[in-house]
C-alpha cells in the first residue's frame, strides 16, 4: 500500500507517480494526481502540466486532500478492522470445535 503517496495527498498535494501497486487505488486520476507508464517525456508534461496552471494545481490540492481524508481516514480504517474482526468472530463462533 503506498502509505507516502497517501500521506503526501492528505497534505493536500497532487502525486504524479507509475501506476505500482495500489498507487491507483489512492489516486483519483486525472483529479487527484496521475497514474503513468514509465515515460520520462509523460512525467515532464504532465508535471509542466501542473506547474503551470495554477488553477489546476489548486483543484487537484483540494480533490487529494479530500479524497485522502474520506477514503483513508485513521477513524475509516479503524472501522474497516472492527467490522473485519467481527465477522470473523462471528464466523468462528459457526465453526463446530475440534479438540486436540
Amino acid at each position: 500500500f503506498p502509505v507516502t503517496i497517501l500521506g503526501v495527498q492528505m497534505a493536500g498535494i497532487p502525486v504524479i507517480s507509475t501506476d505500482v501497486g495500489s498507487v491507483s487505488e489512492v489516486i483519483k486520476p486525472e483529479e487527484s494526481g496521475y497514474c503513468l507508464n514509465y515515460s520520462s517525456i509523460d512525467f515532464a508534461m504532465t508535471t509542466a502540466r501542473l506547474v503551470n496552471d495554477g488553477e489546476l494545481y489548486k483543484e487537484f490540492c483540494s480533490v487529494a486532500k479530500c479524497n485522502a481524508e474520506t477514503n483513508f481516514s485513521l477513524k475509516r480504517l479503524a472501522d474497516d478492522y472492527s467490522k473485519l474482526y467481527k465477522k470473523l468472530i462471528n464466523e468462528a463462533n459457526d465453526l463446530p470445535i475440534v479438540e486436540v
